[in-house]
């Protein structure tokens, strides 16, 4: 069976996710989404064919597992998870 979805999914099925709003196409994640993480961190954009593609990413103000990147925000293109391609790295105490 495969499913067209738009909401919200929260809590254990989605274990790298405290919370996804969006789109599935085809079991797959797909359109404009919003993930929350557990650490606070937050992604905001596009994804196709279910990864990641376009968007920002941001850290919490007080990252523990980047603390070099705590408050920050990367706004590009995304390869699945990893940040590929075109993009920019914003500090938010330094604008």
């Amino acid at each position: 069976m495969r499913y067209h979805f738009e909401g919200a999914v929260a809590g254990s099925t989605m274990p790298k996710y405290t919370e996804y709003k969006g789109n599935f196409k085809y079991d797959q994640k797909e359109g404009t989404t919003t993930l929350e993480f557990i650490d606070g961190s937050r992604f905001h954009g596009y994804f196709k064919d279910d990864e990641q593609f376009y968007g920002q990413y941001m850290w919490p103000p007080e990252s523990r597992a980047y603390p070099n990147l705590a408050a920050k925000e990367y706004t590009g293109y995304w390869k699945g998870p990893v940040m590929q391609g075109k993009g920019m790295l914003l500090d938010k105490d330094s604008i």
